[in-house]
């Protein structure tokens, strides 16, 4: 109801709402504008049943305008299907995002825009079957990329471009049958690869040749029978 965290605004850091069964019509635009200490979303497990899509395409973004000073933003098992352009605007200072077990297939140009702060994305357990250029150009600080158990079958050359700083890559357990020779040449600071339970056949020579700081590659359970010299 509105002014339910009435008084709390100059206190609450942390605000769990996980598991409860809130529809998106009674979230007021700017319910959460004045918190201005809040630092932890939980919106995990809430049966937002309007909330079938995040962008301007399906609802206003609103309802989380303000949220200047939140770092970590839990959105898994919401049956999300897209992120549209500019989702996540104004959230400049989020470190952690988790969108894990959604059902989310399209990630529209410009989805990730406004995260600068990044250290954290959690895509895991959706349904994604692609992986655009420039997805992620903007996540500077971005230290780990998780996205297990989709079905990603292409990645684009330029997927990973301005990922400077990511350590941590999982692509396990998707559909990938073949990666081009430059497909991780942006991420010179990766130390663990997981491309374990996909569908590769064959390793080129130059697949891993610009990961200098790699310490952990996992492979297993692929279709791999020709590993080219190199």
């Amino acid at each position: 109801e509105p002014g339910a965290f009435a008084g709390l605004e100059e206190s609450l850091e942390v605000l769990d709402l996980k598991c409860n069964k809130i529809l998106l019509s009674t979230i007021e635009c700017g319910s959460f504008a004045h918190m201005s200490k809040l630092t932890r979303l939980n919106l995990s497990s809430t049966d937002l049943i309007s909330f079938k899509s995040i962008g301007k395409s399906s609802i206003s973004f609103e309802t989380l305008d303000g949220l200047f000073c939140v770092e970590e933003l839990l959105m898994a098992s919401m049956k999300i299907s897209s992120i549209g352009t500019n989702s996540f605007f104004q959230l400049k200072n989020l470190r952690l995002l988790d969108l894990r077990y959604n059902k989310i297939r399209v990630l529209e140009p410009g989805a990730f825009n406004w995260l600068v702060s990044l250290e954290e994305l959690l895509l895991a357990n959706n349904l994604l079957r692609m992986v655009d250029a420039d997805t992620f150009v903007y996540m500077k600080k971005l230290r780990c990329l998780d996205l297990k158990n989709n079905e990603i079958a292409w990645v684009s050359s330029n997927a990973f471009r301005g990922l400077d700083c990511l350590e941590r890559l999982n692509l396990g357990e998707n559909r990938l049958d073949k990666l081009k020779a430059n497909t991780f040449c942006e991420l010179k600071h990766l130390t663990h690869l997981d491309l374990g339970q996909n569908r590769l056949e064959s390793i080129s020579s130059l697949a891993f040749s610009k990961l200098h700081n790699l310490a952990c590659l996992s492979l297993k359970a692929n279709m791999i029978s020709v590993i080219e010299p190199g």
